[in-house]
C-alpha cells in the first residue's frame, strides 16, 4: 500500500499514524463505512438485487462509495473463482 503521499506527490517510508492500535486512520474513517453499507446492493446469482435506498439516494459521495464498493467485491469474486478454478485443474 506504501506510505502516505508527500506534498510533492512522493510517499514516505513510515505511515504518518501508528498502527499499535490496528489500521492507521481506522477509528474515524470505519463510521462513514458503517454508515454506507446499508445502501449496498445484495448479489443474487450473479445479479445485483435493487436497494431502493440506493434507488432513491442522491449524495455523489455515497453513490461513489458504493460504486467502488460493488467494483472491489466483483474483482474480489473474480480473483477468487479464479482460485478455485486453478485448484480443480491441479487435481
Amino acid at each position: 500500500m506504501g506510505g502516505q503521499p508527500d506534498d510533492d506527490g512522493s510517499e514516505e517510508d513510515e505511515p504518518i499514524e501508528s498502527n499499535e492500535d490496528g489500521c492507521p486512520g481506522g477509528w474515524y474513517r470505519t463510521e462513514f463505512a458503517a454508515s454506507v453499507r446499508r445502501y449496498y446492493r445484495p448479489v443474487s446469482e450473479g445479479v445485483y438485487s435493487p436497494n431502493l435506498l440506493l434507488d432513491r439516494c442522491e449524495d455523489r459521495l455515497v453513490l461513489d462509495a458504493v460504486a467502488y464498493y460493488e467494483l472491489e467485491r466483483a474483482r474480489h469474486r473474480a480473483w477468487a473463482d479464479r482460485q478455485i478454478q486453478q485448484q480443480r485443474a491441479r487435481r
